[in-house]
Formats: C-alpha cells, sequence, structure tokens
C-alpha cells in the first residue's frame, strides 16, 4: 500500500464530509484511516454513512484525548508505505495530491513538503498568508538543511511522510498539549535523508474562529499557553541531543527564539486572572524561560518599544501588568 491517510476528527460534522470527499480519488493503494477523538455531535455518524460507500475508510474511535494522541493511534493501525496527517476541518487538491504521491515515488523521498491556501470557516479562500516552501521543486536535501531553511512552515500536515522514518525511530506526538507540531517536526526531519518541495497547494486550510489559538475560552487558552511553555521545554532539551555547528541546531535555535516571542507578546497582552498569571509565571521560572529574551524581527521602533516593555515586565511581572491594566 502506497499511502495511509490518517485524518484526526473531534465535532466536526459541519466539515468531516467535505475533507474526506476530497481525498477520494482513482488510485486503490491508498486508506483513509479516521479517528473519531470522541465527538459527541453527528461526525461518527457522518463517518459510518461514508464508510458505507467507500470502502478503503477505516474508522477509529477514542475517547476524547486531542489530536496528538488521535495521530499516535492512526500511526499505530497505519500499513501504508507513506504516512499523511490530515485535519477534518480542512480540504485537499485532490488532483494535486496524485501529483505529490508520484513525485515521491519518482525521487524516493523520505518526506515531500508542500504549500497551502488558507480559507475561511466558509471555506473562501484568503490571499494575505503565502507558506510556500523557500527550496526550488528540483532540489533534494537533508532533512536539517531542510529545517533550517523552513523552520516557519511547522503544520505536520504540511508533509507527506515515509512511515519507516517513524516507526523505525520511535516517533510518536507528545500529548495532551498544543502545538505538538513544533516539536515533532525537528525531531522527525533529524532522522531524514531525502526531502523537497512541492511549491503546488495540497491543503485548503480552513481558520476557525473557536480554535484553540483563536479561543475566547479562557481555560483553552490558558492550556494553550501552557503547551508553548512545554513544547518550548522539549525542544531545548532536544538541543542537547544535536551537534551545535548542524543545521538542524540552528533551526532549533530560530524556533526557541520565535517561542519566546510568543511567550512574552502573550503574557504582555494576555487578560488572564492574577492567579493564572502566577501560575503561568511559575511554570516560567521553573523551565528556565522567565526572564524574557530579547526580541527581534519587527521594525525599529517596534523593536524599541517591545523590548522596553519587555525590560519592565521582566523586573516585576504583576506591579507592570496591574498598571498597564489601569491604563486600559
Amino acid at each position: 500500500m502506497v499511502l495511509s491517510i490518517i485524518v484526526t476528527a473531534y465535532n466536526l460534522d459541519r466539515y468531516i464530509e467535505e475533507c474526506i470527499e476530497s481525498l477520494i480519488f482513482d488510485e486503490d493503494s491508498y486508506e483513509i484511516i479516521v479517528v473519531n477523538d470522541g465527538s459527541f455531535d453527528n461526525t461518527l455518524g457522518v463517518l459510518l454513512r461514508l464508510s458505507c460507500n467507500y470502502g478503503n475508510i477505516r474508522i477509529l474511535n477514542q475517547e476524547n484525548k486531542g489530536v496528538g494522541a488521535a495521530r499516535n493511534l492512526g500511526l499505530a493501525y497505519a500499513s501504508g508505505e507513506y504516512i499523511w496527517f490530515v485535519d477534518g476541518d480542512d480540504v485537499v487538491f485532490t488532483a494535486n495530491l496524485q501529483k505529490a504521491i508520484k513525485l515521491l515515488r519518482d525521487c524516493e523521498l523520505d518526506v515531500l513538503g508542500f504549500s497551502f491556501n488558507l480559507v475561511d470557516e466558509k471555506g473562501r479562500e484568503s490571499d494575505w498568508l503565502n507558506l510556500n516552501p523557500v527550496f526550488n521543486d528540483s532540489k533534494i536535501s537533508n532533512g536539517e538543511d531542510f529545517y533550517l531553511h523552513n523552520v516557519q512552515y511547522n503544520y505536520i500536515w504540511q508533509y507527506i511522510i515515509r512511515r519507516a522514518i517513524l516507526v523505525k525511530n520511535g516517533l510518536n506526538f507528545i500529548t495532551p498539549y498544543k502545538m505538538q507540531d513544533y516539536e515533532f517536526l525537528p525531531r522527525m526531519m533529524y532522522c531524514v535523508k531525502r526531502v523537497k518541495s512541492f511549491t503546488t497547494p495540497l491543503v485548503k486550510y480552513r481558520q476557525r474562529l473557536n480554535s484553540a489559538v483563536n479561543s475566547d475560552n479562557d481555560s483553552e487558552r490558558l492550556f494553550f499557553y501552557e503547551s508553548m511553555i512545554v513544547v518550548y521545554n522539549c525542544i531545548d532539551c532536544f538541543k542537547e541531543e544535536v551537534e551545535k555547528k548542524s543545521s538542524l541546531y540552528k533551526g532549533l535555535e530560530k524556533r526557541c527564539e520565535d517561542l519566546n516571542q510568543m511567550l512574552y507578546l502573550d503574557f504582555l497582552n494576555s487578560q488572564f486572572s492574577k492567579e493564572e498569571e502566577i501560575k503561568l509565571y511559575q511554570k516560567l521560572k521553573f523551565y528556565k524561560l522567565f526572564p524574557f529574551r530579547k526580541i527581534k524581527g519587527f521594525s525599529y521602533k517596534m523593536n524599541l518599544r517591545l523590548n522596553f516593555y519587555r525590560i519592565l515586565l521582566n523586573f516585576d511581572p504583576f506591579l507592570f501588568k496591574k498598571i498597564i491594566r489601569t491604563l486600559n
């Protein structure tokens, strides 16, 4: 079997049928494994109906454990030469997927990275975000060099992966945290010998207002922030296993810099309660992520402003936050 497509779904009865239908094409040697992650809407009902129409769909059910655990379960049951993790609310460009499979096999690749189109909840495309990998189609690279030059392309569904790479190296997603892709991708690329990019988009990535990143739910936002702390620590620990002069180490340094910036800006702009901020502050201190490091990458004036705030925040985070709240 050439390809195992692992689709994760949690309460996606509005989107899952469109996703699955886009994965159906004229090819016998592939399977679709859908992991229903404890949905309590009609997601399972939709999947059961679709599985009656298409014989290559397999449904796995688990209690709600998060997308990382769902992907791990799907991977355990997969049998394809290649693995592709797909989110159940996204849509695939079917014809482009067939081209990608041909490229994987013709070039004997371990990994193929590809671009995507951003769409809103209703599937309408937006052109404000463009994430095409910077490597040319003709160039085959090793995983470490590719990661350094493409560290910002951090969604695991942007990559089709040789299953033997994952199995041989015991690669799984950390659970139950968010942002597992940030931690998973460098460990995967560490093991990859042949990877290239495919600039043709394969996915319509749907941005939903009630996603974890955009959620107004205080507990979800708190958990997302805590996940960033855990992921940062995992990456920082992984750096100790990597040669300091290597491309991968440089890529990990860039990723840590990005996460430091995210942690700082989220803490600066957060509306967490005082008790929650104390809890986060203690975790940041425990993992040696506080005080926050210097911020770079914005305009000169913005860098000055953000680093001025950073100095004040590092001096006394709770006093500074109190002043900010008073001014607002």
